[in-house]
């Protein structure tokens, strides 16, 4: 009596009725029993109770879509052997598609499909279905099975599929195996050589042993693929992954599993290899393990800018951190106190620039910031002074910068770094500093100013006296007017120095002045300070006769003279050299201080006229305060003149200071000043080249 065959179960999983109506009517027939689903969520439910040939399964759904779908059906144990085949509407490269068959897929089918296609590919898994529980059910039917076997193996493309006699002769060579290594069945058929499909180096260690076993231990089965064999006849199955060879010699990773054959009685009558190439599950995997080193390395990154982090909020200087790009990545809480907002990761906040200004209230320059010169130029910033607003209070807050470039192992500029301090109670300090000294000067030169009234008076007093006493009483006299006059000058200077501070100008005694008469007459003056230094004055022209401030000039130059022999501790010239110039199409007056001594560093070199501040090649080693060349610029620059540097360290410097011949009207006293200037022009006319 004829046994109808119990249906097969196919799962079709789709979230458009129609696409299910459409796949059922090309796979649908008699001996199938078609199970529907809307979602992946319906189809796991489905796969909980029955068991399925093959899934069909959509790859765009809502909620669990196939990829995901087909994850669950392969992390359980009764479905994840069972074959899938994606179907999908849409085309996105080779990456959907090979995370389908790293999924498991059987096939990858893009719609529309070949109908024929499709319904033969169906066919074949459920015969393979179908044909697997007869197995399981009737040994004997062996030979039936084995002619069904052999058109699934022909048709499963993505597999190499052959049989292997005991003795290691390949009996059949399916489609999978020739698209897998590049040989035909008629090239591989009967041939017992398994190091065709070897690399050379494995081939060759093959031969050697073959050679020391002898002619009888055969040559199939040997090399690593031979030790796979060997493994499955004593254990029924073994598996390994290899490097192989392809016919044109390129090499090809591949997942091999051999298992044992038996007749219906049980017996060996060779084996069944099945290959696959797993170079996009490597490549997948090479992928999967670079996500988790470059997460891990993220996570790490994070860590420690975190850990960073706690620690720079604890500092009381503000710290910022920026990219060559100059934007900032870090900001402690320092910074963002003086700032009055948050500096990291703000995009519109480029090098720091949030109106940064100079203490004189003049603003920078793009390529002038600070921090644009640390990323952009790799220069260091030392004890720069500058205004910061803040964004909350309003206020300008002076600070204190320094900073530096960032680079990495190899040397490579990555960013920069800049630590700045509020020295706003520093600012107050001085503040208070100066007016004490405006108010003491005052107070200092009223009595001298009277000292100096009676000593003139007691003068002609005692010139109309006779008698011996009369020369000793006018030299006393005449050393008190002195005295007097010499302190009156230093609390002038005093006064002058306090003036500019507070931002206010010098009130200049304009006078037709020489100005090479007065270099002449400071440099007789200094002479005799020192023996080992000659001071020789180089003039260029007759006369430099301008309107300007005899008193103030003579203490300019006094100061540049005096800085020339006191840093050239090894002796040598101190030249003066004078000529009238034209600059920006002005006549002025050009006084050069020139020395051979130890010179100036360079990066000092544009600081040098601030207050305070002093070479740190002398710091320690010649004595000073630093302000008489913040005072001398101050005074020039009152004369609407200019006051510069240049040096070598180690060969001397050359301090040069230019004087119009017109009057700048900085201070208000351009009365005095304009008509000193007239009387000037005619005399320079008559003297200067």
């Amino acid at each position: 009596m004829l046994v109808e065959p119990a249906l097969v179960n196919i799962l079709l999983v789709d979230d458009e009725p129609g696409n299910l109506t459409a796949l059922a009517s090309v796979i649908e027939g008699p001996d199938r029993h078609l199970v529907y689903a809307g979602s992946g969520e319906e189809a796991l439910r489905h796969l909980l109770r029955e068991d399925f040939a093959v899934i069909l399964l959509d790859v765009h759904m809502p909620g669990i879509d196939g990829f995901a779908t087909a994850e669950l059906i392969r992390g359980r144990d009764k479905s994840k052997d069972t074959p899938i085949i994606f179907l999908t509407a849409e085309t996105r490269g080779q990456g959907f598609e090979s995370r389908g068959y790293s999924l498991g897929a059987v096939d990858y089918i893009v719609k529309p499909f070949d109908r024929e296609a499709l319904r033969s590919k169906v066919g074949v898994f459920v015969e393979l279905f179908r044909k697997t529980q007869q197995v399981k059910q009737q040994a004997s039917e062996l030979a039936e099975t084995t002619a069904f076997l052999n058109g699934v193996l022909e048709s499963a493309t993505e597999y190499a599929i052959t049989a292997l006699a005991p003795d290691g002769r390949f009996l059949t060579w399916n489609e999978g195996a020739r698209r897998l290594y590049g040989y035909t069945a008629e090239e591989m058929v009967g041939r017992c050589d398994l190091t065709d499909l070897q690399p050379v180096e494995e081939s060759a260690a093959t031969e050697n042993e073959q050679a020391d076993r002898g002619p009888a231990s055969g040559g199939a089965g040997e090399g690593k693929m031979g030790e796979l064999l060997r493994a499955a006849a004593r254990s029924g199955q073994a598996e390994g992954v290899f490097e192989h060879v392809r016919k044109n010699g390129c090499p090809v990773p591949v997942s091999a599993t051999v298992s044992r054959r038996k007749d219906a009685n049980g017996l060996s009558i060779g084996f069944l290899l099945v290959a696959k190439d797993i170079t996009e599950e490597r490549r997948a995997e090479a992928q999967r393990l670079q996500l988790i080193e470059a997460q891990a390395a993220r996570s790490e990154a994070e860590a420690a800018r975190d850990r960073l982090q706690q620690v720079v909020d604890v500092l009381p200087e503000g710290i910022i951190l920026a990219d060559t790009d100059g934007q900032i990545y870090l900001s402690n809480a320092a910074a963002d106190d003086v700032v009055g907002r948050v500096l990291a990761n703000d995009a519109e906040t480029a090098f720091g620039d949030v109106g940064l200004l100079r203490l004189d209230g003049t603003p920078y320059t793009a390529e002038e910031l600070p921090l644009a010169r640390i990323v952009q130029r790799a220069e260091m910033v030392r004890g720069e002074q500058l205004l910061v607003p803040n964004a909350a209070s309003g206020r300008q807050v002076p600070v204190l910068v320094n900073g530096a470039p960032l680079r990495d192992t190899w040397g490579t500029l990555i960013g920069g770094v800049l630590v700045f301090q509020d020295i706003t109670p520093i600012k107050e300090l001085e503040a208070q500093k100066d007016a004490f000294l405006a108010a003491a000067s005052h107070d200092l030169k009223n009595p001298l100013t009277a000292i100096k009234a009676r000593a003139q008076i007691l003068q002609r007093q005692v010139a109309r006296m006779e008698g011996r006493e009369r020369r000793k009483l006018t030299e006393g006299l005449h050393a008190i007017d002195q005295t007097a006059t010499r302190l009156t000058a230093m609390i002038n200077e005093l006064l002058d120095v306090a003036r500019l501070q507070m931002g206010r100008p010098i009130l200049l005694d304009r006078q037709p002045t020489d100005l090479g008469a007065l270099a002449r007459q400071v440099a007789t003056e200094l002479q005799p300070s020192s023996e080992r230094h000659q001071i020789v004055i180089d003039a260029q022209t007759r006369q430099l006769i301008g309107p300007w401030d005899r008193a103030r000039l003579e203490r300019v130059l006094s100061n540049l003279i005096s800085n020339a022999i006191k840093f050239s501790p090894e002796g040598g010239n101190v030249t003066l050299v004078l000529r009238g110039d034209e600059q920006d199409g002005e006549r002025v007056a050009i006084l050069e201080v020139r020395d051979e001594g130890i010179g100036i560093p360079p990066e000092d070199v544009p600081r040098i006229f601030e207050r305070f501040y002093r070479g740190s090649n002398v710091q320690g080693t010649i004595e000073g305060t630093g302000l008489g060349l913040a005072g001398a610029s101050q005074i020039v620059q009152q004369h609407g003149g200019r006051l510069d540097v240049q040096s070598e360290q180690g060969a001397g410097s050359v301090f040069t200071l230019a004087l119009p011949f017109r009057v700048v009207n900085l201070d208000g006293d351009g009365s005095n000043g304009q008509q000193a200037g007239q009387q000037a022009g005619q005399a320079v006319g008559a003297g200067a080249p």
